[in-house]
């Protein structure tokens, strides 16, 4: 009976949570041209995993996404996880904004893994959801963030949420779940911006030469991190939630 009471509490409080941030304007512009050109493109899939070898992905890639990351990394290697070509080639790739050296860069994994969901968002909200039956764990959940924040070096008041993903091109489930953990971190304290949108390319690089970061699940988001790391920056997470 006590633990139905508090399932029930639990469930008011995030449904509150929810009407409130459907009206935050922490709200990320989309591209929808540019987001359906890149659908498909699998960054750390194709350089770090065996994927790359199933079909023909080399020619793909060189025709579709010609001056990508990946082609870039193809071209110079059949090699998968070199870890230092990568480094290289974010280091030579040019991009017009970087982030703030004492900037809290954010990574949310969006896109299919939201909006595809058999879940929805104040479920994946609540607790950690697998997107596959067994394997998946690309969206974190409010707890993971909530137990992040006090690890945050003290001084550190801003944060960039970079939240990207592939394989959809349908955005509301995304902005509701952004809009949630911004405002965890708003209310926290911080100042909290949303980046819009960019080629994954953009985004990636943006995250590696981030100062601090705090990752969410999935390849791109590791890769990152480890980038990060490799570069004496700090990433910012709780091993405990980290599967």
């Amino acid at each position: 009976m006590i633990i139905l009471k508090i399932k029930i509490m639990i469930k008011k409080i995030i449904t509150k949570f929810i009407k409130k941030i459907k009206k935050s304007n922490l709200k990320k512009s989309y591209d929808l041209d540019l987001q359906k050109k890149w659908i498909m493109y699998r960054l750390a899939d194709m350089t770090m995993k065996k994927q790359r070898f199933d079909i023909d992905f080399d020619e793909i890639y060189s025709k579709k996404y010609p001056d990508s990351i990946v082609s870039k990394y193809m071209n110079a290697t059949r090699e998968q996880g070199n870890l230092d070509l990568m480094m290289k080639i974010v280091d030579e790739y040019e991009l017009n904004n970087n982030p703030e050296k004492h900037e809290v860069v954010v990574n949310l994994r969006v896109g299919e893994v939201i909006n595809q969901s058999r879940y929805t968002v104040k479920e994946m909200l609540k607790e950690q959801k697998n997107f596959f039956r067994k394997a998946g764990h690309y969206v974190k959940p409010l707890s993971y963030y909530k137990e992040i924040i006090p690890l945050i070096p003290k001084g550190l008041k801003k944060i960039k949420i970079v939240a990207g993903g592939g394989q959809s091109i349908d955005n509301h489930k995304d902005e509701i779940y952004i809009k949630a953990i911004g405002k965890l971190f708003e209310k926290s304290g911080f100042i909290v911006s949303v980046q819009d949108y960019q080629i994954p390319d953009e985004d990636f690089v943006y995250l590696c030469r981030s100062s601090y970061l705090i990752p969410s699940g999935g390849g791109f988001s590791n890769l990152a991190a480890r980038i990060v790391r490799k570069k004496k920056g700090q990433v910012i997470t709780n091993l405990k939630n980290e599967k």
